[in-house]
């Protein structure tokens, strides 16, 4: 004998409290600011900040649009590195280290 159709109602939670975020929470932690300045200070890039952290380049990009403080302490690394490179260049006599500081320049 064939048994009617059953209906069921759609799955309705319950509802979230104000201010209630979905997803997996971010890795970001404000103290890498600071920490993303003194590393960039050192001459390295947004891709080695990026390793350096243990995160992939996509997620410092992602902190970047996200955060405004951490986009502020990246734009600060990516000055204070490329006076470094600059200050490297100028110090560098000739031969390979200044083809090296040249190349090194991200955009």
């Amino acid at each position: 004998m064939r048994q009617p159709k059953r209906y069921c109602r759609p799955f309705k939670s319950k509802p979230k409290p104000e201010g209630y975020v979905f997803g997996r929470p971010s890795l970001y932690r404000p103290e890498y600011c600071q920490r993303a300045i003194d590393f960039m200070r050192q001459g390295y890039s947004v891709t080695a900040l990026a390793g350096y952290l243990g995160m992939s380049k996509d997620a410092i990009h992602d902190w970047i649009n996200r955060y405004p403080d951490f986009c502020h302490a990246v734009n600060m690394g990516r000055a204070a590195r490329v006076a470094a490179l600059e200050a490297k260049l100028l110090t560098t006599s000739q031969g390979l280290g200044v083809t090296a500081a040249i190349f090194s320049q991200e955009c």
